[in-house]
């Protein structure tokens, strides 16, 4: 019997033991005894499940105190049995606190995702360092160490893997203080300690650790294609669903969303359960421009996590890329309805997202305005921007009708527009018959990003010097602020407006531009002060005397917002314009006539 291991020996005087207690041959306290020497075989062979109930018939049998209540514990740790395993333990410690005793407790409340009460209890087992090991003590700080980073305290992580390391050199704690480090803002001693680790020291899950770590400092210090060569690396090692992620956040930063996609793909297929790597792999399919495939994702996103309100602008945006108009409205109303109901929403998002609402389901424009100038020697141009420019005129109105599904196409605009301008007399608001001019055209806008329309036009005369003619016309227009936002009282004012026309049947050309500049501001949600300084210039090359000239002066747009939708946001204004302006004009310079002219221009305009 001498040359059995240990363990038989045990197992042999255990079933003795069971024998004598089968026919009763054993007092109480006695057997209670027995029950616990038969635990702690259990426990030594590994035998958990028997351990635990030797030893809970031990404590039934009045053998109850730490020693038996700590190894209790244990074997219902080994068990994963956690729960009861917490309550065992701490029975011990109430009973007598013990090193060790605190040491599994911890593990049990760490396996219990109770990150806080495992430091707890880890902090008291080191009060009574002294009985426990090196070995015991190195691993009692690097668990300190991994807990409280897991709960954001770099600095003390930092401290426990720095003394768990001063009890002896480990590789693979090593790696977990260069991760404490870079978190702690030590980018360089991270480094410096991953360089210094030998990767032949490490497991394979180690070497891939330390791999993660050097791509992230590279892509801090801006070095992305080091960054995706060490991921590749640790992605070699060990495939896993964070890292894929990792490596297409660096193809993102590079510009590079095919591969993105490849892996945010992969990401998503180790672990769909993931949102963040489901709404990542959204947003690279639409930089890679697979608008469907990013609605799909996100629509589904939205599905699981209705509150994700952010998505619910990014469906409407991508079914308006789509030209899909009833699905994009019906998000855009969804993200409406989320940012009224939001504490903490956009600065000015829900102006944005009525705002768009309002181009899609736009299907008429009407715009009317009247210009009067205070002096007979000023051109007849009124200040209007779009609506006078290469073909002059004081007043007028104009209706465009934008048609669905070809009206509006991924920022793409197609109109039909019909107007009719006129002149009042000089320094009056009598209308002067002979200036009646009237058109009909269509317009396109053909570039997404750019505001710049082109039209056909074809003007009828109706008062005596109007002109029948083909008008072929560019105009681009630019503003800083396309808006009010609600959300602010004052911002800067600045548009550009240009425009070039042709008459066709006349070969004539005339260019028309206008730009202001100041400030905005709002005393409340309705209304507008616009304060700035104006210059306008027009040239035509039949050289009239009045048509060509450039002035310039200062004054005050006051816009009042009405008509509001709750999905449209205000769809009607009325402004009035008032400028003091000075210029000259060219034709009447050149032939010795006066050319300098100055007044002011009092203009009102109603759009809806």
């Amino acid at each position: 019997m001498s040359r059995r291991p240990p363990a038989l020996h045990a197992w042999a005087f255990g079933v003795l033991l069971v024998a004598a207690l089968a026919v009763g041959v054993a007092e109480a306290q006695p057997r209670a005894e027995i029950l616990e020497r038969l635990g702690v075989a259990s426990l030594q062979a590994r035998n958990y499940a028997d351990a635990v109930r030797y030893f809970r018939e031990a404590i039934a049998a009045g053998r109850d105190h730490a020693q038996v209540r700590q190894s209790l514990g244990f074997a219902l740790a080994a068990l994963d049995r956690c729960g009861e395993a917490v309550d065992e333990l701490e029975t011990s410690i109430r009973q007598r606190p013990a090193a060790r005793t605190y040491l599994y407790l911890a593990r049990c409340y760490e396996r219990l995702k109770k990150p806080g009460v495992a430091i707890y209890a880890l902090q008291q087992g080191l009060m009574r360092v002294s009985e426990l090991t090196s070995s015991e003590q190195k691993d009692a700080y690097a668990t300190l160490g991994y807990l409280y980073a897991t709960e954001g305290q770099h600095a003390a992580a930092v401290d426990a893997l720095q003394r768990a390391l001063a009890i002896g050199e480990d590789p693979e704690i090593a790696v977990r203080l260069a991760r404490a480090y870079r978190l702690n803002g030590n980018p360089v001693l991270a480094r410096d300690t991953l360089r210094a680790i030998a990767p032949s020291q490490l497991s394979r899950a180690s070497q891939a650790m330390r791999l993660d770590e050097l791509a992230t400092l590279s892509r801090a210090e801006g070095r992305l294609r080091a960054g995706v060569e060490e991921l590749q690396q640790a992605i070699a090692l060990e495939p896993a669903a964070h890292r894929y992620y990792a490596l297409g956040l660096a193809y993102r930063e590079l510009d590079l969303p095919v591969q993105a996609v490849e892996q945010f793909e992969r990401a998503q297929a180790l672990d769909p359960d993931r949102i963040d790597y489901a709404i990542a792999l959204g947003y690279a399919y639409k930089d890679a421009g697979r608008r469907r495939d990013a609605a799909r994702v996100f629509e589904s996103v939205v599905a699981r996590e209705p509150d994700r309100f952010a998505l619910y602008g990014e469906l409407g945006y991508l079914y308006a890329a789509l030209s899909d108009t009833p699905r994009a409205v019906a998000w855009f109303r969804k993200a409406i309805d989320n940012e009224r109901g939001s504490v903490d929403g956009q600065p000015g998002e829900l102006t944005r997202l009525q705002s768009e609402v309002a181009r899609l389901t736009k299907r008429f424009d009407v715009s009317a305005f009247l210009t009067y100038r205070s002096s007979a020697r000023q051109p007849n141009a009124g200040a209007t921007g779009p609506l006078g420019g290469t073909l002059p005129s004081q007043s007028g109105v104009e209706v465009a009708y934008q048609p669905p599904v070809i009206g509006f196409r991924d920022e793409r605009i197609f109109q039909v527009f019909g107007r009719l301008l006129w002149n009042f007399r000089a320094s009056s608001l009598e209308l002067d018959d002979d200036s009646v001019q009237a058109g009909i055209g269509v317009r396109y806008k053909p570039l997404r990003t750019q505001n710049v329309f082109l039209s056909v036009e074809r003007l009828i005369a109706i008062g005596d010097r109007a002109q029948n003619d083909w008008l072929l016309r560019a105009l681009y227009s630019w503003e800083h602020h396309p808006g009010g936002l609600a959300d602010r009282s004052a911002w800067n004012y600045a548009t550009v407006f240009a425009d070039a026309g042709y008459f066709a049947e006349r070969s004539v050309w005339a260019f028309y531009g206008e730009a202001r500049e100041g400030v905005t501001w709002r005393p409340f949600s309705r209304l507008l002060v616009t304060p700035h300084v104006v210059v306008d210039a027009r040239y035509e090359d039949s050289r009239g005397p009045t048509d060509s000239f450039v002035e310039g002066g200062g004054g005050l747009s006051l816009r009042y917002l009405f008509n509001e939708s709750p999905y449209e946001g205000y769809r009607s204004s009325a402004e009035l314009l008032i400028h003091y302006k000075a210029g000259r004009f060219f034709e009447r310079a050149r032939s010795g006539g006066d050319s300098d002219f100055n007044g002011f221009v009092l203009t009102g305009i109603l759009r809806f």
